[in-house]
């Protein structure tokens, strides 16, 4: 073993295989020691012992159950692809020693690739829908947590309004507007000039450099600097010196200036900006618009003091929480030509939060109070305790706490780092009291002054019929939030008010009803009734009142015999039961031994019995070659197969006897009858329950009526199907495919049984006619010419029958055996079920007769895996080992 690590070296597969081998062979050496120790005197058969042990394990060894060519992928379940991947790592295969091992069995392409993607498909699993639903759920819900916690961290007001991810607000211009009055104009911008009336004419200029508009025949005008209507009347007045009608008082000659196309300029943003810079807007752009488009403020910058210089002069400041608070927008002036905007750092920041609509970090200017920063916080919240709020100040050593009343509101001027909080109101109830139980109107009551029991029972508008008076219970809350009990006489209260208690905050009124104190009554029948089950007992009930609610007897009731099974008043081990029996007379009447009806008691159990003679109609049914094929009614109980072959007129000409068929149902078919008439009472019951008022055991009744009515009556699969099994359906199912007269055949409630008809038309009553059972189908085919060949032959297929021919030549027609093939277990199932194997005498194999239509299977040996190198190297260590033990133990024997 050493050794043989030393050559493989630091391969961990192949240390786990030499591993596995040598546990192997230990057990070997275990088993030719102790056959050895008792025969030590027969050395000859101590080394057969050893030989024998060897040839075990070597064996042992070389299996590995693969069985490629004779399986399709399609057929594997997923536990046998992961049991073979399994094997494989077992024996130090990796998954493309799998693919190679396949192709050189023969496995065709197509079919590698589908186990490829099998073990893929395993390795990797897809989660279904249900637990893809389950994922996205959690997912969400994490995903909820995390933003709850973001939307508990405080952030600074305003600066959402630049955040990528959130800004909605752009502030970009509309050019598509007409042009404002007070756009001042400038060079670049391009002039429209509109003449029309008495005199048309239209001129399209751009302002110089200079300032000015060139226009034909006038001359230069100098417009910049000029708002539009200052220069729409400059230009006017130009234009008059060659329309003198534009100046009269009555004219017939009028002008249209506006700008057709506005320049572009250049703003200077500086300062505690995400992205500073000079930046190209048009001439329509606002403050707001150069400050969107520089990202806005940085964590250090301010919203409310930012500065607009022109000519080095101050022409304006912007305050964000004009805007975003009271939408006034005054300051937000027009930007012109290397303006500069100064982002200065923040002001003094407060925190608030808490029962506030808003709670952040804002700024706040110098003066400003409490009352401010309730402004822009938005003001308190529904819950808010707004009669005082909690600050937390920061003094030149320590922290200091101090409460702000509501007086003081607008008084409190702010200082930079306070920390607001507004506290929730109180989650009690100051005048609460509450009934509940028996009373009309259960709830809870505001405590007014001398409020009593019967002044509560009176505002719930008194109690109901059920209420047990004798006694009420009042729950009372004490400071401590520990609770007494205060019993007391509520008849005598409601009576005379003996007894009556004030009430005080927090009390609970409990009424109880009379039905609380007792069990529930009940009584069941069962049996032959059209709707058996559990009923409310009441008095004076009779058997006949309980047959009248469960809607009468079924066809198969006996109603002679009635049995009724009682409690007895004295119940013991040896007594626990009375049992009444009654039976029916004319007009319904029930009577007991006195002659008068049955009075039911509670917890009766009543059953109608089910008349021995009675039966169902049961069918069965013929097909194929018979003269009269269909369905027909069983006469008796010992009707047999020959019996129905005579009432179906005999069989025709072209019938292929030895390939009749019977075919039975299993133990998982439910006839029609019984399944719809099941399902009809559980839809009556559920349709009996109050929908409104559902109790606990009304739903779980309900969940196991919709279990049973959703049950689906299905064949029993096994994950190792062997060879025999798939056969046995496809030949089932190709049996319905070919008979057009089994529509609606179900294989898996059904099962085909190999009968003797030959010996059946013979012996009539024999032991081959079998007696028929409801829903059996006796299938009589036509002669079939064909011998299928499946399992290990070289080209499985369908071959035509020769009479007189031995298996030996079906085989050959279909290439002959393949490899693996496991030639003594062929078997052939014929045409109608029955089975005949391969018999051996000695060293001679009998193969069973082929007959028209039957199918020749030939099983597969298991795969042999051979031998890798390492574990060859393994072996042979082990062997020269147990050489050396067996030799040394042989010696130690002659001395």
């Amino acid at each position: 073993l050493i050794r043989s690590y030393s050559l493989v070296g630091n391969n961990l597969i192949q240390q786990q295989i030499l591993t596995t081998t040598f546990r192997k062979l230990l057990v070997s050496i275990s088993l030719s020691l102790r056959l050895i120790s008792s025969y030590m005197s027969f050395p000859s058969r101590a080394i057969l012992a050893i030989a024998m042990s060897l040839f075990l394990f070597l064996s042992a060894s070389s299996q590995a159950g693969f069985d490629f060519q004779n399986t399709k992928v399609d057929d594997l379940s997923d536990a046998q692809i992961k049991d073979l991947v399994a094997k494989a790592e077992s024996l130090g295969y990796s998954e493309n020693d799998i693919y190679l091992l396949a192709e050189s069995e023969g496995v065709s392409s197509e079919e590698i690739e589908k186990l490829k993607k099998r073990i893929a498909d395993i390795n990797n699993p897809e989660p279904d829908k249900e637990k893809a639903v389950e994922k996205v759920a959690a997912k969400e819900e994490v995903k909820s947590v995390v933003n709850e916690k973001k939307d508990k961290t405080l952030k600074p007001f305003g600066f959402d309004l630049f955040n990528p991810d959130t800004r909605k607000l752009s502030f970009e211009t509309n050019l598509l507007i007409p042009t404002p009055e007070d756009y001042v104009l400038g060079p670049a911008d391009e002039v429209t000039i509109n003449i029309y009336g008495a005199s048309e004419k239209n001129y399209l200029e751009r302002v110089r450099p200079g300032g000015s508009l060139l226009i034909p025949n006038i001359g230069p005008i100098y417009v910049s600097g000029l708002t539009l209507k200052a220069a729409t009347a400059r230009i006017r007045s130009k234009l008059s010196t060659l329309y003198n009608d534009l100046n009269s008082s009555s004219p017939n000659t009028f002008v249209e200036v506006a700008i057709s196309q506005v320049r572009t300029m250049k703003v200077n943003l500086v300062g505690e900006l995400m992205m500073p810079g000079t930046y190209t807007v048009n001439g329509l752009s606002t403050v707001f618009n150069a400050v969107y488009v520089a990202g806005g403020p940085n964590k250090n910058g301010t919203l409310r003091d930012i500065k607009v210089f022109r000519a080095n002069r101050l022409i304006s400041t912007i305050d964000y929480y004009d805007f975003l608070v009271r939408g006034i927008t005054k300051t937000n002036v027009r930007l012109q030509n290397d303006d500069i905007i100064m982002v200065g750092p923040r002001l003094e920041r407060v925190t608030i939060e808490g029962q506030v609509k808003r709670p952040g970090i804002y700024e706040m200017r110098e003066g400003e109070t409490v009352e401010d920063l309730l402004l822009y916080c938005g003001g308190f919240s529904e819950q808010a305790y707004a009669r005082k709020i909690a600050v937390t100040r920061n003094t030149d050593t320590e922290k200091m706490v101090s409460d702000v009343y509501d007086e003081q509101f607008s008084l409190f001027e702010i200082k930079a780092g306070d920390q607001y909080r507004v506290q929730k109101i109180l989650d009690r109830y100051a005048n609460r009291v509450s009934v509940k139980g028996s009373v009309f109107r259960p709830g809870s009551y505001s405590l007014t002054e001398n409020m009593t029991i019967k002044k509560l029972v009176e505002r719930a508008d008194g109690i109901t019929g059920d209420a047990f008076l004798k006694r009420a219970v009042v729950i009372r809350t004490k400071k401590d939030l520990s609770t007494e009990t205060i019993n007391v006489n509520l008849a005598e209260i409601l009576e005379n008010g003996e007894g009556d208690i004030l009430l005080k905050r927090e009390d609970v009124l409990n009424i109880l009803s009379i039905y609380d104190i007792k069990e529930e009554a009940y009584v069941k029948i069962s049996g032959e009734v059209n709707k058996g089950g559990v009923y409310a007992y009441s008095e004076n009930m009779t058997v006949q009142d309980l047959i009248f609610l469960a809607d009468g007897f079924t066809q198969a009731s006996d109603k002679g015999v009635i049995e009724i099974s009682r409690r007895p008043e004295s119940q013991s081990a040896e007594n626990l039961a009375e049992v009444i029996q009654i039976s029916l007379e004319e007009g319904l009447l029930l009577m007991d031994d006195l002659g008068g009806e049955v009075t039911l008691k509670p917890y009766d159990h009543v059953f109608v019995r089910r008349n021995p003679n009675y039966f169902s109609e049961k069918t069965v049914e013929v097909n194929g070659q018979v003269k009269y094929p269909g369905r027909y009614t069983l006469l008796s109980q010992r009707e047999r197969i020959s019996d129905l072959l005579n009432r179906g007129g005999g069989l025709k000409e072209a019938a292929y006897i030895e390939g009749a068929t019977l075919i039975r149902n299993t133990e998982f078919f439910r006839s029609e009858n019984e399944i719809e008439s099941r399902k009809r009472d559980l839809e009556q019951v559920l349709s009996s329950l109050d929908q409104e008022f559902l109790s606990e055991a009304d739903e779980k009744l309900i969940d196991e009526i919709y279990d049973e009515l959703n049950n689906q009556y299905i064949f029993p699969e096994s994950d190792d199907v062997n060879v025999a099994t798939k056969t046995k359906r496809e030949r089932l199912i190709d049996f319905a495919k070919k008979n057009p007269f089994l529509d609606g055949f179900d294989i898996k409630k059904t099962e085909s049984i190999a009968i003797d008809l030959q010996e059946i038309l013979r012996r009539p009553g024999g032991p081959e006619d079998l007696l028929l059972e409801d829903g059996d189908i006796i299938s009589i085919p036509k002669e079939l010419k064909t011998i299928r060949l499946r399992g290990r032959v070289l080209y499985p297929n369908t071959v035509r029958f020769e009479k007189g021919q031995k298996l030996d030549h079906y085989i050959d027609k279909a290439g002959g055996f393949g490899l693996r093939a496991r030639k003594g277990s062929t078997y052939i199932v014929y045409a109608n079920g029955e089975v005949s194997r391969t018999k051996r005498f000695l060293f001679f194999r009998t193969f069973p007769k082929p007959e028209p239509g039957s199918e020749v299977i030939v099983p597969a040996k298991p795969f042999k895996v051979p031998l890798k190198p390492s574990e060859i190297i393994g072996l042979t260590s082990g062997l020269a080992t147990l050489a050396v033990l067996v030799t040394q133990l042989i010696q130690l024997n002659q001395n």
